[in-house]
């Protein structure tokens, strides 16, 4: 019964950490500026170390451009897919 609870304390946090991050998303007033998407990508990748060598997962990237868009929203993006890759 305790896992069966844990399980569901564990969902119910990661929706609420999805909700928080979608409001901060949606409150964003400032214009996208120019950001280079592989330094971003870097930063994630530096984020995600721990996983990245917990899981032996190897990463690649082929070059990547120059964006419009908010640098955290593109960070959140990488770390996400990236994320979601190291689990599944």
């Amino acid at each position: 019964f305790l896992k069966y609870l844990r399980t569901g304390a564990s969902r119910m946090e990661m929706l609420v950490n999805d909700l928080l991050a979608y409001t901060r998303v949606t409150a964003l007033e400032d214009p996208a500026e120019r950001v280079d998407a592989e330094e971003v990508l870097a930063q994630a990748l530096e984020n995600l170390a721990g996983a990245i060598s917990e899981s032996g997962a190897a990463i690649t990237a082929d070059p990547l451009p120059s964006l419009n868009i908010h640098a955290s929203q593109l960070q959140q993006i990488f770390q996400n897919l990236l994320s979601n890759a190291i689990k599944y």
